[in-house]
């Protein structure tokens, strides 16, 4: 079997064919043509919008925040990325659903093949919507628009919701805050007379600075008193000695029973003042009982001081009445200036408490202060949410809205031919060369004496 190796015989194939080429190639076209006259027009209607880019943030309420509120700009969003993003939202079941609501003609998946979502090197949104009706395609194109932006709207007011409510709990609880502050001020107010404390306190240090004062003065008389004590002694130990050489008068038996009965009164009276607060009964008796037993004891040593030659030592008994004065004085001023320092260390822990409850007081101030400064703070803060939440912001900027249109997309009589005829040519030529092929095999077939050679 010859196979055509020349251009003259792939002519002569087609030559010899075309008859049957014309045929088929006309009879493509015509289908077509009327098919295209017989198919029902499908129209569609393209909307072109875009997602302005995220610009500052919008406040509602005056300050800084101002210059936001200036107009600006509005472009698309140059990131390919968030183009994707906003493409599935908008092809999403939700948005699709929602369509399908307001056309229940359109069922869901015949929304899923009627209308095209895309996104080009421009950045901007394209809907493509197919229908029968043309103006039912441009409502279903900008319906797609309408619940994308009512979407996005939701989520914005979700959160801003969200977020408002947030701050409300905030502001009731610094509010309950902010009260507790207040009631323990208040109570402590009346309690520690806090209007009182500063006066108290300048008081309370004028007054630290007196005894101070009053203590350091009392506090060198003592040591003045002190050292004059111990010179009396001194003196008197050296006059003592002295006397010591001439004939020391003895105490009678009687005398030194009269010393014991003595003590032991004194001893009985201190104890009763001390222990009653001169409101013991028989005080007056133990104290004439000790004046009887002075005066027996007086009597008694002016007997023997009387029955001796000898002088008694004036001059002793002068620095023993001495001694005793100041050792008293000594013992005063020692008295004195501890009953100060108790007082000043008292006065020193009343001024730290009253610091302490100053102190306290200007915490709680402070505290309250901040407490209204995040009252403030918050209450701005909810009214901007709220006036957010009340905002339709501008979403979605629809460049082309869709209109319905004049002319329908399919079928294309025109186009639907040119298809026709390419198709019906490309038919005719393998058809031509397929009646050659079967030619030249009953013609190898004839030579073999299998089949008789067919007649052309």
């Amino acid at each position: 079997m010859s196979e055509p190796t020349t251009f003259y015989d792939h002519w002569w194939i087609l030559h010899r064919q075309r008859g049957a080429i014309a045929t088929i190639t006309a009879s493509a076209m015509v289908t077509s043509i009327l098919l295209s006259l017989l198919l029902p027009n499908v129209y569609e209607a393209r909307t072109l919008f875009f997602v302005p880019a995220p610009t500052g943030v919008f406040t509602h309420m005056e300050g800084e925040a101002s210059r936001d509120v200036a107009r600006s700009l509005v472009i698309p969003d140059l990131r390919g990325e968030r183009q994707k993003v906003l493409l599935a939202l908008i092809g999403s079941d939700r948005v699709r659903e929602a369509v399908h609501q307001r056309f229940p003609e359109k069922s869901v998946q015949r929304l899923r093949l009627d209308v095209d979502l895309s996104s080009g090197t421009d950045f901007l949104l394209k809907v493509y919507a197919r229908d029968r009706n043309p103006e039912r395609a441009a409502e279903i194109a900008n319906a797609y628009v309408e619940e994308f932006r009512r979407l996005i709207n939701e989520y914005s007011a979700q959160q801003t919701a969200e977020r408002r409510r947030s701050l409300e709990a905030q502001l009731a609880a610094t509010h309950e805050k902010l009260r507790a502050v207040r009631e323990e001020l208040a109570s402590e107010q009346r309690e520690k007379q806090m209007p009182f404390l500063s006066q108290e306190i300048d008081n309370l240090t004028e007054r630290h600075g007196e005894l101070e004062q009053q203590r350091e003065e009392v506090r060198v008389d003592a040591q003045a008193a002190a050292r004059k004590v111990e010179v009396l002694r001194e003196q008197l130990k050296r006059e003592s000695a002295a006397f010591a050489k001439t004939p020391v008068i003895d105490l009678s038996p009687a005398a030194e029973e009269l010393q014991r009965q003595l003590s032991q009164l004194e001893g009985e009276i201190a104890a009763a003042r001390a222990q009653y607060k001169e409101a013991y009964p028989q005080l007056p008796s133990m104290l004439a009982r000790k004046q009887h037993t002075e005066e027996a004891l007086a009597r008694e040593i002016g007997r023997l001081m009387q029955s001796q030659a000898k002088d008694s030592g004036s001059f002793s008994e002068t620095l023993r009445r001495d001694l005793v004065a100041e050792t008293v004085r000594s013992e005063t001023l020692k008295a004195r200036e501890e009953g100060l320092a108790a007082e000043l260390e008292r006065l020193v822990a009343r001024l730290e408490e009253v610091r302490t409850t100053q102190v306290d007081q200007r915490g709680r101030e402070l505290e309250e202060k901040q407490h209204e400064a995040v009252i403030d703070r918050l209450r701005l803060a909810v009214a901007e949410a709220t006036a957010h939440e009340a905002r339709r912001p501008e979403s979605v900027v629809v460049v082309d809205p869709a209109i319905p249109p004049e002319d329908a997309t399919f079928p294309n009589p025109w186009l639907n031919g040119l298809v026709a005829l390419a198709l019906g040519l490309v038919a005719g030529v393998f058809y031509a060369y397929a009646v050659d092929y079967a030619r030249r095999v009953r013609r190898e077939l004839g030579d073999l004496g299998d089949v008789p050679e067919a007649s052309t």
